[in-house]
This record gives structure tokens, sequence and C-alpha cells, in this order.
């Protein structure tokens, strides 16, 4: 993890670098372009702001330059995506026969780079007097959200990871993996800051850019969700659907700008050429990634998700439906729009709180918030079914509503696979895949890191 020592001034030239292509409104607060002095950085409000930017600036030109974030391999790794032909590296994620040497930059290198800028902000904001404490904490609260999401991605993709809480270079070196329970503790307490300090309860529609208090409560729920702790989950759902401020959008508008049913967003400073967001594939030519026929059959008929976020290909035959949340459509043309890309959305937040009722033995409640999304979709309701559904069929149709909901955005499917069970997810895997191993769950550590810290075990399989 050498590179860490200098990953700060790595993400401020990368930013520059963008800037200076013409992408102007990237950063509004200038950079303290070039400047190693974290003194004179911090010992402002603006230098502050511009940190902070700088880290989001750096989360937002990986999401739209490398491999669309995870969406894209994850996808392949499990259930949700197929393409027309592969390249070398995405039939290593399609086939589940990673190595540790090659295509792991998105889940390793990119997270832990955004780590080290959010633990450079709170080491230096930490006990700060330069300027109002409000103004600190808020910025440190901005900074322990996005390294608490680092870590979620992280700890769900490959397990135990290090857990690396300062930008100190010395404390880093030669560090093992943490137990993965000691991550989450750490995410828990990094996102109830972030709830508690966090400048903003929300934003006005087409600024919710930036980290606030019901962003923090929604990953919240998120990981209380994956730690089956169901009345916390339901706890913080509760804390964002009953603020009134969120609203299910009607199904064309949910990936725009003025969404109002955006909790956060990352905005899309390029403007929507060829809509920098999507993993549909370039403007109005062949669509290289296609949804799966296992997804595709997940869909009820009518399902008005799959008419318009999906699009057909050229061609007809396996995968033949591509995903099309993102419209490609440039301000310029006719009715263009500028398309945020959703982090937290509000569908999601229901489909949370309906599994933790769920699972507290709470049914019509949990079917009531699915039918708030599955009537979005243009489906029949599920409450009104006879003969009353179990706990364990509606366990079953949340999944595939989650399925149908969130397909090709982050990680949702793949994880969702996976905290199933390991039984579970080797058994439905191998259906599909028959090669699929236990050891295919999570993805290696990068060999690069192993060889640079021998203190680094590899996950087993690799």
């Amino acid at each position: 993890m050498k590179y860490f020592k200098s990953s700060f001034i790595q993400a401020i030239i990368v930013l520059t670098v963008v800037l200076t292509s013409g992408c102007s409104k990237l950063i509004e607060v200038d950079m303290p372009i070039g400047s190693t002095d974290k003194d004179k950085i911090f010992s402002t409000e603006g230098g502050a702001e511009s940190a902070v930017r700088g880290m989001y600036g750096y989360w937002t030109v990986k999401e739209m330059t490398t491999h669309i974030g995870a969406a894209k391999f994850t996808g392949l790794s499990g259930d949700e995506l197929v393409r027309l032909s592969y390249m070398d590296t995405e039939r290593l994620y399609f086939e589940n026969a990673l190595t540790s040497d090659r295509g792991l930059d998105p889940f390793w290198t990119h997270p832990y780079h955004l780590i080290y800028q959010a633990n450079n902000i709170i080491d230096n904001l930490s006990n700060s007097t330069k300027f109002s404490k409000d103004k600190v904490d808020g910025f440190l609260a901005e900074a322990k959200f996005v390294r608490a999401l680092m870590y979620f991605n992280l700890v769900n993709l490959m397990g135990d990871v290090p857990l690396l809480l300062t930008a100190e270079y010395t404390k880093n070196v030669n560090v093992t993996r943490s137990p993965s329970s000691e991550i989450y503790k750490q995410i828990e307490d990094d996102l109830i800051f972030a709830k508690q300090f966090a400048t903003h309860k929300t934003l006005a529609l087409g600024d919710r850019n930036r980290v606030t208090s019901y962003a923090a409560s929604g990953l919240l729920a998120q990981v209380y969700l994956f730690q089956k702790k169901y009345a916390l989950a339901e706890a913080e759902a509760n804390e964002v659907i009953n603020s009134n401020e969120f609203v299910l959008e009607s199904i064309d508008k949910v990936f725009l700008k003025e969404s109002k049913e955006t909790i956060l967003s990352l905005a899309n400073w390029l403007n929507n050429p060829v809509s920098a967001f999507s993993i549909g594939g370039p403007g109005l030519t062949n669509v290289h990634y296609r949804l799966s026929d296992q997804l595709i059959a997940k869909f009820e008929s009518n399902d008005l998700r799959l008419q318009h976020w999906g699009r057909a290909g050229i061609d007809e035959g396996l995968g033949s439906i591509a995903p099309f949340k993102y419209k490609f459509n440039l301000p310029s043309e006719a009715n263009g729009k500028v398309e945020n890309k959703q982090i937290i959305r509000y569908a999601e937040i229901l489909l949370i709180r309906a599994e933790a009722r769920n699972e507290l033995d709470k049914p019509q409640l949990a079917l009531h918030d699915m039918d708030l999304v599955r009537n979005r979709a243009g489906l029949l309701p599920l409450a009104t079914r006879v003969p009353a559904l179990n706990k364990e069929q509606i366990r079953d149709l949340l999944f595939k509503e989650r399925a149908t909901e969130l397909f090709a955005e982050g990680s949702h499917r793949w994880f969702d696979i996976k905290r199933r069970g390991d039984d579970y997810a080797v058994n439905y895997m191998k259906s599909i895949k028959p090669s699929f191993t236990k050891t295919d769950l999570y993805y290696p550590i990068p060999l690069g890191e192993i060889t640079k810290n021998p203190q680094l075990v590899q996950n087993e399989g690799y």
C-alpha cells in the first residue's frame, strides 16, 4: 500500500487534467494545486472545502471513466449481465475465473485512494479550531461517510481487508487484514457520526450531490440490514421515509438531476456526453452489455421497468435487452436532460424497510412498502394476494423485487446473492455457471499488494 503516501496529490493531478480538458464545472472552489503544505490547506474553511470537493471529484471521475464503477464487473460475476463478446478481463469476471494480477483496480486501488483522501481530511480536521466547529464537523461527516461506503463495498467484495484509519504512511505499512466484524463496527461509527454532524438534513432538488444526514441514515439502514440487525435497519429507514423529503418519481425521471427520489447522487459534470454513468454502450450503436436471461425472467409481464429502463439490441437472442437507465441524451438535443449517478435513492430505502419488516414478522407492512415500488412499475399489489404469503415467500419476492428495481446499479445484485448465505449463493450460481465454487464468492486481493506487504494473506482459491 505504498501508493497511499502520494494519493492525495495524485487525485488533485487527476482533477487538474479534467479541469483543463474543458470540464470547468467540476470544481467550483479552487484546488490548492501542487501544495503539499497540509497545515496551510486545512487552516482555512476554503482550503478544507477544496480538499472535500477534491474527494468528491476523484470519486466522480472514477465512476465516469473507470469501468463505470463496480456495476459492470459484479454484474458479469453474478446473474445480471452478459456480453456479446468478451475482452480478456471481462471474461475472467463472467467465468468467475479471476486472477490476482489483473482487473482489480475498481475494487481495491480506487476505494483505498478515496479512503486515503477521507483519512487525510479526518487527520487534519479532527480537533481543529481554525474555523467554526459546525463547519469542521460537517466536513468530517462527509469524509467519514465516504470512508464508510468504501469499506462497506470492500468488505462485501473481498471479505476481511486492512482497516486504515489514518493517512499517516508509517502507520499503514505492513498492515494485516481486519475481521469483517471490526470493519462493520467502524462503518457504523462513521455513519452515526455523519448522521449527527452532517451540515444538512437534505439538499435542494438538483443539488443532492453531497453527504447529508438522510444519506447517512440510508446507508446505515443498508449496513444494519446486511448484518441482520433488522430493528435498527427499520429505524434508520424510517428516519428517511418519515421525513417526507423524498418520493417515488415517475419512471422516466428517476435518474434525472432533479429527481425527487434522489437521496445522494454524484453530479454529472460532463453533462451527459454519451451518459457518463451508463453501462449500456455508446450512443445509439449496438449495445455491448445485455441483461441475462436469468434477470429478464425475474420481470413480470408488463413491468414498466424493463420497458423504460431497458433497450433492445440490434441482434436477437441471448441477452437481447440492454440496461438503459441512463439515456445518453445530450442537453443540446431535443428533450435532453442532465442525469446524475444515483448512489442512494428512495425506492431502495423502501425495499430495505420492507425486508426488515418481513424479518421482524410484520408481513403486511412489508408488503405495503413493496407495493409502493411495484405500483410505480405498473404491477399488481402483493398485499391482497390470496392465500396470504408467508415469511419465506415474501423474502424470495423481496430479493426478486430488488433485482428488478436495482439492476445495473452498483453491486446490489451481487451482494444480494451472497448475503443469502454461502450455501444458497453457491447452489444458485452453480445452476447458472456449473463451475462456480465457494471461493468465487470473494474477489482476490491484488497480487501487487501482497508482494509489497507479505502480511496480507490472499483469499482462498487464488
